[in-house]
C-alpha cells in the first residue's frame, strides 16, 4: 500500500515536488537543487577571466508521518561583491483535505550571511499553504510571512502561486508567479516557467529547464537548471 500511495503522490505532486500543502509521508526523502545564472552576464564575466555570478540552491524534505514533514532550504548567491548565503529549516503540518483541495501550515528559522562582511541575521517564517490536484495537472498558492529576530534582519513577505501540468507519464511543464517584498523596498513580481523530464523508475529523478524573467522591481533574465529525486 506505501508503493502505490508513494506512485499516486509522485503523479499528482508539482513538477519539482516541493510539499507545500501535500504531505511528504512517513519515511520519504525530497532533494531538489538548482543553478540560475545569466547566459549573457556569465559569458561577459568569462571573457574577463572572472567567475560569473549565479544561484545555488538545494531543497530537502523528510515525511515524519503522514502529517508532518521536516525540511531544509538553502541558497547560495555568488557574486563578486554582494554574494550571501541563506538557510532555513522548517516543519510542515498539513492541517486538512476538503475533495481535492489541500491546506498545510509551516513554521521555520532563517540564517543569513553577508560574504564580503561577514555579517549574520536571523529570521522567523510562518507560512499559509493551499494545493488543488487534478489527474494530470494541479494548482498551489504558498505565502510565507518573515520576522526579523536580530539586528540586521529584515522583516517581509513572499507568496508562489503555481499551475503545473504533465504530459504523458515523462514530461511536465509549470509555470509560477512569485512576488515578495522585503523591509521597506518595493514589492517585487518574477515569472518562472519550467519544463520537466523525468528519469528512472516511476519517475523518481526529475531535470528541468526554466527562465526566470523579472516583471516588476526585478530585472531578472536568467536561465535555470534544476534536478530533484524521490527517495
Amino acid at each position: 500500500m506505501r508503493w502505490l500511495y508513494l506512485i499516486a503522490m509522485i503523479w499528482l505532486w508539482p513538477a519539482t515536488a516541493l510539499a507545500g500543502a501535500w504531505p511528504r509521508g512517513e519515511g520519504n526523502i525530497f532533494v531538489y537543487t538548482s543553478i540560475v545564472a545569466d547566459p549573457v552576464q556569465a559569458v561577459s564575466y568569462l571573457e574577463l577571466g572572472l567567475p560569473p555570478p549565479f544561484e545555488w540552491s538545494i531543497y530537502a524534505e523528510y515525511g515524519l508521518n503522514d502529517r508532518w514533514t521536516l525540511g531544509f532550504d538553502g541558497l547560495q548567491i555568488a557574486e563578486q561583491y554582494n554574494g550571501s548565503s541563506t538557510a532555513i529549516v522548517f516543519a510542515t503540518r498539513s492541517i486538512g483535505t476538503f475533495e481535492r483541495q489541500k491546506f498545510a501550515g509551516s513554521v521555520g528559522l532563517g540564517w543569513h550571511r553577508e560574504t564580503d562582511t561577514g555579517a549574520q541575521s536571523y529570521t522567523a517564517r510562518l507560512g499559509a499553504h493551499w494545493g488543488l490536484g487534478f489527474e494530470r495537472a494541479w494548482m498551489a498558492a504558498d505565502i510565507w510571512g518573515i520576522a526579523a529576530l536580530s539586528d540586521g534582519a529584515q522583516s517581509g513577505w513572499k507568496a508562489d502561486f503555481t499551475y503545473g501540468r504533465r504530459f504523458g507519464k515523462r514530461f511536465s511543464v509549470t509555470g509560477q508567479v512569485q512576488t515578495g517584498q522585503s523591509g521597506s523596498a518595493d514589492p517585487y513580481v518574477k515569472l518562472v516557467p519550467k519544463a520537466g523530464m523525468s528519469f528512472g523508475e516511476n519517475g523518481r529523478l526529475l531535470l528541468e529547464l526554466g527562465y526566470v524573467h523579472g516583471v516588476a522591481n526585478d530585472s531578472s533574465r536568467k536561465a535555470l537548471l534544476g534536478f530533484s529525486h524521490n527517495f
